[in-house]
């Protein structure tokens, strides 16, 4: 069956299971990028063109991305600034022309998110943790489904948490994650952030080419 990206649900781990959100935003962010027609390729990954990436092979993609470039640390998980590092590690052992840069400011998250959509490439997202609350802290954002006549509502809540966003309007943002589709209200996440959490830690990763 189909997905709307993967799911850290498909990890063979614990704690890729609990923790591997970010993990699981970076191997869709390769995989589309992979897909597009382009003669720069990820030596791992399967080449433009191939048959989609099924539950067991994603696994094993997850993993190997978590051992190579993307540590996890249970229970948290991974921050932004290693995000970042580990990304640029991958683009220059795979010779890829590409820049990635955690944003820790609110101008910079959505020039940044436009812009790269703009470029057709999904932006890894982050509703972060609550601050300084790390641990405790149980505030959350909620993600909205749509129903049979195009309802949204309330599906699920979410804090420290990496999401893939695929497009924007006004109002909402497209989001992938735990492979299906979901809505994120604007206002919701920014009342979020000023109230509970900080953009240092809610924002994006954003990834440009050198040079540009």
């Amino acid at each position: 069956m189909l997905s709307y990206g993967g799911s850290q649900s498909f990890g063979r781990t614990e704690t890729m299971r609990r923790c591997g959100c970010g993990v699981v935003a970076v191997l869709d962010f390769l995989l589309y990028l992979q897909q597009r027609e382009t003669p720069r390729y990820v030596s791992f990954l399967p080449r433009f063109g191939s048959a989609p990436v099924g539950r067991e092979r994603y696994a094993e993609l997850l993993q190997y991305l978590s051992r190579h470039y993307l540590p996890l640390v249970y229970p948290t998980g991974i921050n932004g600034l290693v995000l970042a590092a580990g990304v640029n590690l991958l683009f220059l052992r795979e010779g890829l022309p590409y820049r990635a840069v955690w944003r820790m400011t609110r101008k910079g998250l959505w020039s940044g998110l436009d812009d790269m959509l703009a470029r057709d490439l999904p932006v890894i997202f982050s509703v972060g943790p609550n601050f300084p609350r790390l641990l405790s802290g149980k505030e959350r954002v909620n993600l909205y489904r749509e129903n049979a006549v195009g309802t949204l509502f309330p599906s699920a809540g979410v804090h420290a948490h990496f999401m893939s966003v695929t497009g924007r309007d006004e109002e909402w943002l497209r989001i992938s994650s735990w492979g299906r589709e979901y809505r994120l209200r604007i206002r919701d996440f920014e009342e979020y952030v000023r109230q509970h959490s900080s953009y240092l830690f809610s924002n994006i990763l954003y990834i440009e080419e050198k040079g540009k």
